[in-house]
């Protein structure tokens, strides 16, 4: 890790002195147990806890694993958003299951492998903890706190208006303090879950919906076999979504062509005898224009 002069030369030193007290609570942190969350097939969101998303690379997964959930300064990395110095989380509001917190992402939001569209992403989920009371007070989305305001000074400004569902902890949370970990479809198979239960003994995987992939204690041959059902349920869903995506498709254009003919019905019966010849159709064209019109005689008024 770069040294925290280097990172941080452009604040001025009551700053960096805020900052270097909140890097020692967190080192601090960084020696404590985690905490081996007792869970069932029904995953629970107490209010409180935080979800941090991230791209599903295993070199990233690994720097997490060693360094924690850090703002992209304590890496070197160049700030481009609104909340500088702090590492940004989802909040959860309510106690709720992760299945119905799940269904409230309709779109991809910060990098979480929520709703039908972060099938690529994967996210942390930090359960409440006493210990991290004193380090997660420093968090701009707060109101009106002495550490809430500090934080504030630090940053350019909030992105999310709904400040009861974000946290932005200054500098970041320890990776000991993660419990569990909600995986995108796209990457659930045995070596990305086999590698994550490597580098976070004892935290919990799971589908964004809640599906259990594994607890503290599982045997291999139970992971797999949960790997494998939820794999199946995945293809089903993607057949059931196709179908229904090419079912959409043939109405639109069954809607479309009707409108089509429906705007050719109001020409006059020559000028529709002249398009059927044009299209190669057999038979009497008159006949064809005539029942044509009074098909749509009635429709054909609104257009």
């Amino acid at each position: 890790m770069v040294k925290i002069e280097e990172l941080f030369e452009e604040l001025d030193i009551e700053k960096i002195n805020i900052l270097k007290e909140q890097i020692q609570r967190f080192n601090a942190l960084k020696k404590e147990e985690r905490k081996i969350v007792e869970i069932d097939d029904r995953i629970i969101l107490p209010e409180g806890t935080l979800i941090h998303g991230t791209p599903c690379y295993l070199s990233n997964l690994e720097s997490i694993s060693k360094t924690g959930i850090l703002t992209g300064q304590s890496v070197g990395k160049i700030e481009d958003g609104e909340t500088y110095y702090c590492a940004d989380f989802h909040r959860v509001s309510e106690k709720q299951t992760l299945e119905q917190y799940n269904k409230e992402f309709p779109y991809i939001d910060g990098r979480c492998p929520f709703g039908k569209k972060g099938k690529g992403t994967l996210a942390f989920i930090i359960f409440p903890d006493e210990r991290l009371k004193e380090l997660i007070s420093y968090d701009c989305y707060r109101e009106n706190t002495l550490e809430s305001n500090i934080t504030k000074e630090f940053i350019n400004f909030l992105p999310i208006e709904a400040r009861e569902k974000g946290s932005s902890i200054l500098f970041g949370i320890p990776s000991n303090f993660i419990n569990g970990v909600i995986i995108g479809d796209k990457y659930i198979n045995e070596g990305v879950v086999d590698f994550i239960i490597k580098q976070f003994p004892g935290v919990f995987i799971t589908r964004n919906n809640g599906e259990l992939i594994y607890k503290n204690g599982d045997s291999l041959e139970i992971v797999n076999l949960r790997i494998k059902s939820i794999q199946r349920q995945i293809e089903l869903e993607q057949t059931k979504f196709d179908l229904e995506m090419e079912k959409h498709r043939k109405d639109t254009l069954n809607t479309n062509l009707d409108n089509l003919w429906k705007a050719v019905s109001t020409l006059d019966i020559e000028a529709i005898s002249k398009i059927y010849e044009q299209l190669n159709y057999q038979g009497d064209y008159i006949k064809m224009s005539e029942n044509l019109k009074q098909r749509y005689s009635e429709q054909s008024k609104t257009i």
